[in-house]
């Protein structure tokens, strides 16, 4: 999770998608609380550098952690300008598997924790226990 969160490349999965949100809320809240004063309220240009500053990367975080969360569902980054948009960036399963912007994130996650050659054996008995469900 949360690996190269600056680049535009890549894919991540709904979990880190709701985990970059809510620490953006937390850090933008905490942020402001301490500064005592809202936005529209700074009038010194100081002041508005450092705001500048923290909230730049921020927002440029939330940006990209955006497209990659539209990648992953297999669309393309330019439809996060539609706000209406976010539901389905919130709510839709990712592709399960890989698509032209790179491997299920879910995927690369177990390959940390299960050695390559059981890997394919444990996602393909995985796969007929879901067939079992239906």
């Amino acid at each position: 999770m949360f690996q190269n969160p600056f680049s535009l490349k890549g894919r991540i999965s709904r979990t880190e998608f709701w985990l970059s949100c809510f620490a953006y809320l937390g850090l933008i809240s905490l942020f402001f609380m301490t500064m005592d004063k809202s936005a529209a309220t700074i009038r010194n240009t100081s002041e508005h550098w450092f705001v500048v500053l923290i909230l730049g990367p921020c927002l440029w975080l939330l940006f990209v952690q955006a497209v990659k969360r539209s990648h992953d569902i297999g669309k393309s980054g330019w439809l996060i300008m539609n706000p209406y948009y976010y539901y389905q960036l919130f709510f839709e399963r990712g592709q399960p598997c890989t698509n032209h912007h790179g491997e299920d994130p879910r995927v690369v996650r177990l390959r940390s924790v299960i050695p390559d050659d059981d890997l394919f054996n444990y996602l393909n008995e995985h796969k007929r226990n879901l067939g079992r469900d239906n």
